[in-house]
């Protein structure tokens, strides 16, 4: 019985050892990039709009009677305003009236460079709420800094 397991750990090792190789020997894959020009980034202004951003109250409910498609409109506009040059090079659609896709197109339709990897469209994790709690999420005091 011994031997037996003897054997079998030697074929564990040695089969580990033949997947340890063969992994090292590949070429890797990644393409090589040049060195990216430096990006200035207002971070003040970053933190002003993602801070005016989440006052909306764009809650999602199982009834959509509950909506308020009046928020989730203002929200798409307030993204138009904050981020025009954006809105200008990419196509936006509203899905299921009140998610926004939005794609950016290349030169080449045929290629397909993202696929798989997004669906280009914000999410917000779906949460059960009373009227007691969106005071609390969507509160009039909402801060948002730097320091944060």
């Amino acid at each position: 019985m011994l031997w037996i397991l003897l054997i079998l750990a030697i074929g564990m090792v040695a089969v580990a050892g033949v997947v340890l190789v063969r992994t090292l020997k590949l070429p890797s894959l990644q393409v090589k990039a040049g060195p990216q020009p430096e990006v200035a980034i207002d971070v003040e202004m970053v933190a002003e709009r993602l801070a005016e951003a989440v006052r909306f109250r764009t809650v999602s409910h199982q009834d959509p009677a509950l909506i308020d498609a009046a928020a989730f409109n203002a929200l798409r506009q307030f993204l138009q305003q904050a981020f025009p040059r954006l809105h200008g090079a990419l196509k936006q659609e509203v899905v299921s009236e009140h998610s926004l896709l939005y794609t950016w197109e290349g030169r080449d339709k045929g290629l397909k460079p993202n696929a798989g990897l997004t669906d280009s469209i914000y999410r917000f994790s779906p949460i059960r709420v009373g009227p007691g709690d969106l005071d609390r999420i969507h509160g009039t005091d909402e801060r948002i800094s730097v320091a944060d």
